[in-house]
């Protein structure tokens, strides 16, 4: 699961029977699997690497931050996560960050989420809490999304 993708292409690609043409040649296979399958897989994943990255950042980051590169690109995603969750923990706490991580959005997600999540020196509890319900929300978004409900479809 990629940083901005994450479930949110994941489960589209998995319930999709079709190929999703990119442009310049790039083709995303579709493959077909049954949408429940999708759905327990992506949610699982994608709940596990937030709490890797939220982990990774508890245990590595002070190492790295001594490389400039490395420091630089931090200062620019922590300013970016500060941002656009500010207003979402700030006014709900921790379900204000599982609202963040639910909200379909570019620059939402379990990564920003636990890099927020560290921002605001959040408990690992209450991490694991926000990140498993919003990322519950999202998937359950994205599905019923893809199936097509939200248009009137059957899916």
């Amino acid at each position: 699961m990629l940083p901005v993708f994450e479930l949110r292409a994941a489960i589209p690609l998995g319930i999709m029977s079709r190929d999703v043409g990119l442009g310049y040649g790039w083709v995303l296979p579709g493959y077909g699997l049954p949408w429940q399958l999708v759905f327990v897989v992506a949610v699982a994943a994608n709940f596990a690497v937030g709490i890797l990255v939220y982990e990774a950042l508890h245990l590595f980051l002070g190492r790295f931050l001594c490389f400039k590169p490395l420091a630089f690109l931090y200062a620019e995603a922590a300013a970016r996560a500060e941002r656009k969750s500010h207003a979402f923990i700030e006014k709900f706490g921790w379900l204000g960050l599982a609202l963040f991580i639910a909200v379909p959005f570019p620059g939402t997600g379990v990564w920003t989420g636990a890099l927020a999540a560290y921002l605001v020196n959040l408990s690992w509890q209450r991490f694991a809490l926000a990140s498993a319900l919003g990322v519950l929300l999202a998937g359950v978004l994205v599905t019923l999304a893809s199936l097509g409900l939200f248009a009137g479809g059957l899916g």
